[in-house]
């Protein structure tokens, strides 16, 4: 049995229900879950009903309504301001609160926060301008769909992408570890080397893709575009 108080799961509080319905007092209840007695006996006394009894899914929205007390973005304007003024400015919700860090002293928000603000707010107001405060502008979370992929025209799409550009510009590339990029030793011939995440390591292609997203937002696609009508 752990030391530290974990919050009960709407199962955990289906079992309570179902033993404390079997008439099983709270000692019993509470080694049937390997719980300290006190949070069974607290369970009981703060979600029962004097007319129906416990109810779990009723125990659950309670404890979840005890938990909330809104977004702090909601409640504190001053820290509103900052974090928007930031997002508005270019930043990414990460960079913001990297800053705040680096200013305070201590973790102040974290971007989580930022993004969940923002898609509240999108969803409450049905105001689609919101999406403008986040590095992708995107009005929902989540991949936009995905189309079936397969190695071979992966990898001849990418050497077609490539192979126009002068050597020194296509050195090298980095994959995630997908099995899309099985054949990417055909752009060897091209006299790319290509190189891949480290196993289970799947976030070191992700640090790139954020790097890339975060140039594009000052940088657009004409703009790379430019520079490959230059170097022909």
């Amino acid at each position: 049995m752990g030391t530290h108080y974990q919050q009960l799961s709407i199962s955990a509080r289906c079992e309570i229900a179902r033993l404390s319905a079997a008439q099983l007092s709270v000692r019993p209840i509470a080694a049937a879950l390997d719980r300290a007695p006190s949070t069974i006996s607290r369970e009981l006394d703060r979600n029962a009903s004097a007319t129906a009894g416990d109810q779990p899914e009723c125990a659950h929205q309670k404890a979840q309504a005890r938990c909330w007390r809104g977004s702090r973005l909601e409640r504190d304007a001053a820290l509103r301001e900052t974090v928007l003024s930031g997002l508005g400015a270019g930043w990414s919700p990460a960079q913001v609160s990297g800053r705040l860090a680096l200013e305070y002293g201590r973790p102040v928000i974290s971007h989580e926060s930022s993004y969940r603000f923002i898609y509240a707010q999108l969803a409450r107001t049905k105001d689609y301008s919101w999406r403008l405060y986040l590095p992708r502008g995107k009005s929902k979370r989540g991949w936009r769909g995905r189309r079936g992929k397969a190695a071979v025209s992966i990898a001849a799409a990418i050497a077609r992408l490539l192979s126009p550009l002068p050597a020194e510009l296509r050195r090298s590339v980095v994959f995630d570890n997908g099995t899309e990029f099985a054949r990417h030793s055909r752009l060897h011939t091209l006299g790319i080397r290509t190189y891949f995440c480290e196993l289970r390591s799947p976030w070191q292609k992700g640090g790139v893709e954020n790097a890339i997203g975060r140039l594009r937002r000052f940088l657009p696609r004409r703009f790379y575009q430019g520079l490959r009508l230059e170097a022909n």
